[in-house]
């Protein structure tokens, strides 16, 4: 009986999806980070912030679009401290197996998916209840939806359980 043949992996710039994947992470974890960190660590979203990023957030997003980020209540806290110390580590992760080839993320690829899916249909419902209601539900929903879609989109590239192993 003769040994199956070892599997390959293409090299990043051949599998210009997963590079696409590799960018999108990288800047989502940025904006965990940059971002999200404000609101997990209660750093207020306002127009006199002493925090730059803060004060820049406020200014070019929540002022007139995004009022539940800029209220911050207990809800919000929680669901972007989950985004800084969950989702954030997770884009390192995901980056380094994609450009690795690592096929051991497909099944976190899958319950990252279903964990950001969720948590992004509860932040964007939250933004149709009083009293945080957006007055520019399409610029929230231009900024939040590529995250759940690109989270969708990568379960299913990753949906086999040798997703970057070839014969």
């Amino acid at each position: 009986m003769q040994a199956p043949a070892p599997l390959t992996v293409r090299p990043l710039r051949e599998r210009p999806v997963d590079l696409f994947f590799v960018v999108a992470f990288a800047t989502f974890c940025c904006t965990s980070i940059f971002f999200d960190s404000l609101n997990a660590f209660g750093i207020p979203i306002t127009p006199d912030a002493d925090n730059a990023i803060a004060r820049m957030t406020y200014e070019l997003y929540a002022k007139d679009t995004d009022l539940l980020l800029a209220a911050n209540p207990w809800m919000v806290q929680l669901e972007l401290w989950i985004s800084t110390f969950v989702f954030a580590p997770f884009y390192v992760a995901a980056i380094y197996a994609l450009v690795k080839g690592r096929d051991w993320i497909h099944i976190p690829a899958i319950a990252f998916a279903a964990a950001m899916v969720y948590s992004l249909v509860l932040y964007l419902g939250h933004q149709f209840v009083p009293p945080y209601v957006s007055p520019n539900p399409v610029k929230v929903f231009a900024a939040n939806g590529p995250y759940a879609l690109i989270a969708v989109a990568f379960a299913y590239r990753m949906r086999k359980p040798r997703p970057f192993s070839e014969t």
